[in-house]
């Protein structure tokens, strides 16, 4: 028997994420004094985008709208509101600053094997194979930190064969295995009042950050995979015969349903901020559907290697899927 164990973690310099606007304390202050402000929509946004410690550019440079009064005419209208003077910025918006996250990275390994064989006598043997892969690495594909989460990925291989000898001149293969890999982009179990699970809000006037998990989570990969394979070897004068077959099963569920969570997207800031509806886009799919990728195979062979002298030999087969 054989056994091994190793653990790999891998760690690399982190890289800079999406650069994102974000209120300035002064620029939060204005926002607070917003009368037609969603204390659920704020408490989210206070919660996810942290406080920018100055604002950018030169004077007025560091500012974004946050007075729809002119708009009062339009469909969709968010309401008269003059947010007052702020920081660098005058009334009628709001001071923020830029704020980059470093996003770690790193993988880690795990692999296990075990082998095992057993003469059980002269004319059988066992040997059975255990293999055992397991992957971890952070999923950075959200914008704020908050929302980095661990895909993990998973490998199992097992194997064991009956290895029978009937005669000198006939032999027995008998083997069965399982394969299995499962991988999954989580989105978390973050919670938003009111939904029951956390969207995607995307800002276009903060630097388009994403408030939310990786917006391609959820979905998750599975595939079981069972076999069992039977040859027969039988040497006659001449002639060296091979025939048997084999059994596929494949069961492999998938899932990946888009805008399961929901996108939200708003040019403003301040419409999110008051609830008013996404003037970009705001969709989420009705439910999520696995789908299962199955299949079945069948798989029969036969062949003869014929040494007609000994100078030729002749390969003859066939095969059936």
């Amino acid at each position: 028997f054989f056994t091994d164990f190793e653990r790999q973690p891998v760690g690399t310099t982190g890289t800079s994420g999406l650069e994102v606007l974000s209120p300035t304390a002064a620029g939060y202050a204005a926002i607070q004094t917003d009368p037609k402000l969603s204390a659920n929509n704020f408490g989210i946004f206070k919660q996810y985008m942290p406080v920018a410690t100055a604002p950018i550019g030169a004077a007025n440079g560091g500012c974004i709208e946050y007075d729809k009064a002119a708009r009062s005419g339009e469909a969709g209208q968010i309401g008269a509101f003059n947010a007052p003077a702020n920081g660098s910025c005058p009334a009628g918006t709001v001071e923020v600053g830029a704020i980059t996250f470093s996003a770690p990275a790193f993988t880690n390994f795990e692999n296990f094997v075990q082998s095992v064989d057993f003469n059980m006598s002269e004319k059988d043997q066992i040997r059975g194979r255990f293999v055992y892969n397991k992957s971890d690495t952070l999923d950075t594909t959200a914008n704020l930190p908050a929302f980095y989460l661990t895909e993990p990925a998973r490998f199992y291989l097992f194997t064991l064969g009956e290895y029978h000898t009937f005669t000198p001149s006939v032999l027995n293969e008998f083997r069965v295995g399982y394969n299995r890999f499962a991988t999954n982009d989580p989105a978390g179990n973050f919670p938003y009042p009111g939904l029951d699970a956390f969207p995607n809000v995307l800002l276009n006037d903060l630097g388009g950050v994403n408030i939310g998990p990786d917006p391609n989570a959820p979905q998750e990969t599975i595939q079981n995979f069972y076999n069992g394979v039977d040859n027969v070897t039988w040497t006659k004068g001449a002639h060296t015969l091979k025939f048997g077959g084999e059994y596929r099963w494949y069961i492999s569920p998938q899932t990946f349903t888009q805008r399961q969570r929901g996108d939200y997207e708003y040019n403003s800031a301040q419409m999110f901020l008051e609830d008013f509806s996404p003037d970009i886009i705001g969709e989420r799919s009705q439910g999520a559907s696995v789908y299962y990728g199955n299949q079945k195979g069948i798989y029969g062979y036969a062949n003869d290697s014929w040494r007609v002298d000994t100078h030729l030999t002749l390969n003859l087969g066939v095969r059936y899927e």
